[in-house]
């Protein structure tokens, strides 16, 4: 086999793997709505997990396409804390519901949670 047909055989198979290869869902910020004490439950171990704590307390706004996980309190002989919330990203990609861990950018799925997209009316200010 000459170097011509050996080359011409490398690059049908590079484009034909090129070709094979899927797109990545597209991924955008996401809110939640009606949910659920389990899904809030579920969201709340979700970041827990993230965390690498046993238990979180998360504040879930729904509309909002962020989740914030407050601090411990202060223990009783301390004054006020200068620790400041986790905040976590609600991601759509695909069909699939994320939350990423805004400082580490570590991520987990929600399995049991759904998601929205966030449409860009959210983003607006109310008008007066």
């Amino acid at each position: 086999m000459g170097f011509r047909a050996l080359l011409g055989t490398v690059a049908a198979v590079m484009t034909g793997a090129c070709a094979t290869q899927t797109p990545e869902p597209v991924e955008t910020p996401a809110v939640f709505s009606g949910l659920s004490d389990e899904e809030r439950s579920a969201i709340g171990q979700a970041a827990a997990t993230l965390l690498g704590r046993n238990r979180v307390d998360a504040l879930i706004v729904e509309g909002e396409s962020t989740v914030a996980i407050r601090p411990p309190m202060p223990g009783p002989f301390e004054g006020n804390s200068p620790v400041r919330p986790e905040v976590m990203d609600i991601i759509k990609r695909g069909d699939v519901c994320v939350l990423r861990d805004r400082s580490t950018g570590q991520e987990i799925k929600l399995t049991s949670v759904s998601c929205s997209a966030k449409s860009l009316s959210q983003d607006k200010p109310a008008a007066d």
